[in-house]
């Protein structure tokens, strides 16, 4: 008997978490799109500045009349159909957003409604000082911490040794030019992530720490054939004998 609740039990279970979501998606031939300009979004509570749109086919599409709590906003009959607004321009709290959607052939389609909080600046304010900082505290915090890490773990690991010009193997996450000594390495698997491109790492060769932007393939080569010419020795000027001085400096008094 308690097997049989059990069954019972956990196949509502599975209802809710699939079914029941999957009834929940809408077929509608359009779709309203919310995106922010200017402002604060966070998730359903914006301020600012919103460019409304439509994800669909665009090219049976007449005009989008977008609405706010089913009143009409403005009318776009141009693609790809936006048009922009304000949360200030409406009053605060639960607002509906939706488009109707005029086809070449005469249909008029509505887009699911999708509900948003509009807050005023203060609570924008308040919000970002809520959830916001912490988060970037608690990223900036972690990212320091593996910073200090690392240069405590790696400081004492032994410089790697090639030949100035040799051609080696970039992997994956490709390569940088060290900021420091301008000779090129691969970037390491445990390399802090700072932007796309950028990442704070240490050289193989100089040993030092410093953020590192990742370059092409090319560029890389090009950096190995400048090891080359960066390792040959100057060629010392000979010093002149006392005679060529004497010629220079006559020569030069006869021009004077």
């Amino acid at each position: 008997m308690k097997k049989r609740w059990f069954s019972i039990l956990l196949a509502g279970m599975l209802l809710l978490a699939f079914v029941l979501p999957a009834a929940a998606q809408t077929d509608a031939e359009y779709l309203l799109k919310v995106n922010k300009i200017m402002g604060t979004n966070m998730g359903s509570q914006i301020n600012g500045t919103f460019k409304l749109g439509i994800d669909g086919d665009l090219s049976v599409v007449k005009s989008v009349e977008f609405r706010i709590d089913g009143q009409a906003i403005g009318t776009a009959d141009t693609a790809p159909f936006t048009l922009v607004f304000k949360t200030t321009s409406f009053s605060g709290g639960a607002h509906k957003l939706s488009a109707a959607v005029s086809t070449t052939d005469g249909r008029t389609l509505e887009t699911p409604a999708r509900t948003f909080d509009f807050i005023s600046g203060e609570q924008a304010g308040e919000l970002f000082s809520r959830v916001i900082l912490p988060v970037m505290g608690i990223i900036f915090g972690v990212i320091a911490v593996m910073m200090v890490l690392q240069f405590v773990v790696f400081r004492n690991r032994p410089l790697a040794h090639i030949e100035p010009g040799a051609p080696r193997n970039y992997g994956l996450k490709g390569g940088a030019i060290c900021s420091h000594c301008g000779r090129p390495f691969a970037i390491h698997f445990w390399a802090i992530n700072l932007l796309p491109t950028m990442r704070y790492d240490r050289c193989d060769y100089c040993g030092k720490w410093g953020v590192q932007h990742i370059v092409s393939l090319s560029a890389l080569r090009a950096a190995e054939q400048r090891e080359i010419a960066a390792a040959r020795p100057e060629v010392p000027i000979p010093e002149k004998s006392e005679e060529e001085k004497l010629k220079e400096m006559m020569d030069k008094a006869k021009y004077e």
